[in-house]
């Protein structure tokens, strides 16, 4: 296999930078940003490789390259957060809930050291039950190995997260007074997280479920999940499931979305795995699975609707 390698000098490449928008700066720290070092993990986000006369890159690391991927991928290897973006999102969510008559608020109240700051992205009062919902507006991994651990690894240090704002409800009741602005009363405290893109698991990790914007959407916009088709009004598709008891959602409905989403399963229901086998030399055979994704018919949705 032969791969181009191309090459330039660090002027030609400012000038380049310069050109399109950036300051010297600006242009001197993008190429440091994007130049591959000791700690980076491959060439997808630091394709830059420096020599002794300039720079160089792989072509075809460039011709494959996804920009916005692996842009975001950068940043992220740095700990970077996309902070304007999570607190938008906080603000949809809430704005969701309220938009169905279902109160919601957010609040933060600071003690003395060593409980600290307990900062709540939305307090969510329906029907006896308070969700507390932390907002995470994160890059998926992707299916890197690396980048799965770190990602799990995350995740249960945002289940840790809410579970410290539980407790401090649980401590300092009157903080959901003052958040809500009266007394209130509920019988229990529902903590979850949740996700700016689509990512959600079925039941709890370690307590706390995991949802999405788009999941909680979908319940709200809409009873029943069918399909449409597109001779035919919208009254007529053919209804695979229903996620509400009755004409309105319940939190008992809401509740059930939470513990098991119907996107979740319909998902996992069309993932099988795959064994291959193949020779690499005279006394070494190698073995690996993989996943892929089947087709399911009309049925075989429902049946799986069935078995859930």
């Amino acid at each position: 296999m032969v791969c181009e390698i191309i090459t330039f000098s660090q002027e030609s490449l400012l000038t380049h930078l310069q050109s399109s928008g950036m300051t010297k700066e600006q242009s001197l720290a993008f190429i440091k940003n994007v130049t591959f070092h000791r700690k980076a993990r491959d060439l997808f986000d630091a394709p830059l490789i420096k020599t002794s006369t300039g720079f160089a890159v792989l072509y075809d690391i460039l011709k494959g390259s996804v920009i916005s991927r692996a842009v975001a991928s950068n940043i992220l290897s740095r700990k970077g957060e996309f902070k304007p973006k999570g607190e938008g999102l906080e603000n949809e969510v809430k704005e969701l809930f309220i938009s169905h008559g279902i109160e919601a608020v957010g609040y933060k109240r600071k003690y003395p050291e060593p409980e600290g700051e307990y900062q709540y992205d939305v307090l969510a009062l329906w029907d006896g039950k308070l969700f507390v919902l932390e907002c995470k507006n994160r890059w998926l991994c992707e299916g890197r190995p690396v980048a799965i651990y770190n990602f799990l690894k995350q995740t249960r240090e945002d289940a840790r997260q809410v579970t410290r704002l539980v407790g401090g409800l649980e401590l300092h009741p009157e903080m959901v007074h003052a958040a809500f602005g009266r007394e209130v009363k509920y019988d229990e405290i529902i903590p979850c997280v949740v996700a700016g893109l689509p990512y959600a698991m079925p039941d709890q990790l370690d307590g706390v479920f995991f949802t999405d914007k788009s999941i909680l959407t979908r319940f709200f916009s809409d009873r029943y999940f069918g399909v449409e088709y597109t001779d035919r009004p919208k009254e007529d598709q053919h209804v695979i499931y229903d996620q509400w008891e009755t004409n309105k959602p319940l939190v008992s409905d809401f509740i059930r979305t939470l513990r098991n989403p119907i996107q979740v399963a319909l998902t996992n229901g069309t993932l099988d795995s795959r064994s291959v086998e193949f020779p690499v030399g005279r006394s070494i055979h190698l073995k690996s699975s993989y996943i892929y994704t089947k087709q399911l018919d009309l049925d075989a949705y429902q049946d799986l609707i069935n078995s859930l």
